[in-house]
């Protein structure tokens, strides 16, 4: 007869005890192992495979481990998603995570997905993925945010590592605690146990020096993790504003182009301001065209044109508010991406 509690406390040491998403990946899949092979010997619809999922996920849970394994449950759904289908949606976490309702054999992917919820508007935005249709962001994870999330992961995974680890060390520190009261107790009814209970003593004793040194490690663990997250900050804001320089110049380049209209043979200014009205497929008045024309006159101070000549449809002051116009959209675009 199988030890379901075993067969869940190894599958749980497995998906735990990482500090980087390297690591996260590793875990995940020795994990999916665990549950693999378990599964050929309890099929599910079994008591037993349905006592050990949710086991499982309870596990995980506690340990503070779901959330980075949730990642890599994300990869493999998305490689599963029908034709046509770019991301996960929120819909479709929360179609899962509510799955073990249902069907009890879905406890571990449902606890997976409610990991992965808490971490949705972080990793939807990872990446800028822009709507062709709205030129938004769009609303569900994609493989690219994926991809983004890892990268920036690291510090994540390991804090959630070092919370699963700080847990255990809490439980057996209140093990240890009730331990000494019983032996205590003892102590006080048995006279005759003393020198057992004195080198059981001495034994907790040891087993809390050992927990202090874990514990000091872990302070230092944790203060590596947060100069590495300075660190890894510091990086994104250098790439945010690499990435925001050349946008600016893609943008003044594109407006400089705009600006600009050559002159055909014997074309004067009312031909140009023809031209360009004309651009939106509509016929206008001729006070519109003299309107555009006499912009045009003032923006090239009213000078001769020549056949081929490149001549200014925009003033300074226009293509200044264009600019200023696109890089507005830009910045509240990547603030709302950075927005937690």
């Amino acid at each position: 007869m199988v030890d379901v509690s075993k067969e869940v406390e190894s599958t749980v040491k497995d998906g735990s005890g990482f500090s980087d998403m390297n690591g996260a990946e590793q875990a995940y899949r020795k994990m999916q192992t665990d549950v693999a092979t378990f599964q050929t010997q309890h099929a599910q619809g079994t008591q037993e495979y349905k006592d050990y999922v949710s086991g499982v996920a309870a596990g995980l849970e506690k340990a503070g481990t779901l959330p980075a394994l949730s990642v890599f449950w994300a990869q493999d759904t998305l490689h599963r998603l029908p034709a046509g289908q770019h991301g996960l949606k929120s819909a479709d976490i929360q179609f899962a995570a509510d799955a073990a309702k249902v069907d009890p054999n879905l406890a571990l992917s449902s606890a997976l997905a409610t990991g992965l919820q808490s971490k949705y508007d972080q990793l939807k935005g990872a990446n800028i993925d822009l709507d062709p249709a709205t030129d938004a962001e769009m609303d569900m994870i994609t493989p690219a945010d994926l991809v983004q999330a890892r990268k920036f992961g690291t510090a994540e995974a390991s804090l959630l590592s070092c919370q699963g680890q700080v847990t255990g060390l809490t439980g057996e520190r209140d093990t240890l605690t009730k331990a000494n009261g019983d032996l205590a107790n003892q102590v006080t009814g048995l006279t005759g146990e003393r020198d057992t209970l004195t080198k059981a003593n001495g034994d907790l004793a040891n087993q809390v020096t050992g927990l202090t040194g874990e514990r000091d490690t872990l302070n230092k663990d944790n203060n590596a993790l947060q100069a590495e997250k300075t660190q890894l900050l510091a990086q994104r804001d250098k790439e945010d504003s690499e990435r925001r320089q050349e946008h600016q110049q893609a943008t003044i380049a594109e407006i400089t182009k705009k600006a600009q209209l050559q002159a055909g043979n014997g074309e004067g200014y009312w031909h140009l301001a023809s031209r360009l009205l004309n651009t939106d497929g509509h016929k206008h008045k001729n006070n519109e065209i003299v309107s555009v024309m006499k912009h045009l006159q003032d923006i090239n101070h009213n000078r001769a044109l020549l056949k081929g000549e490149a001549v200014q449809v925009m003033s300074v002051e226009e293509m200044n508010k264009a600019l200023a116009e696109s890089m507005k959209v830009y910045d509240e675009r990547e603030s709302k991406r950075r927005s937690p």
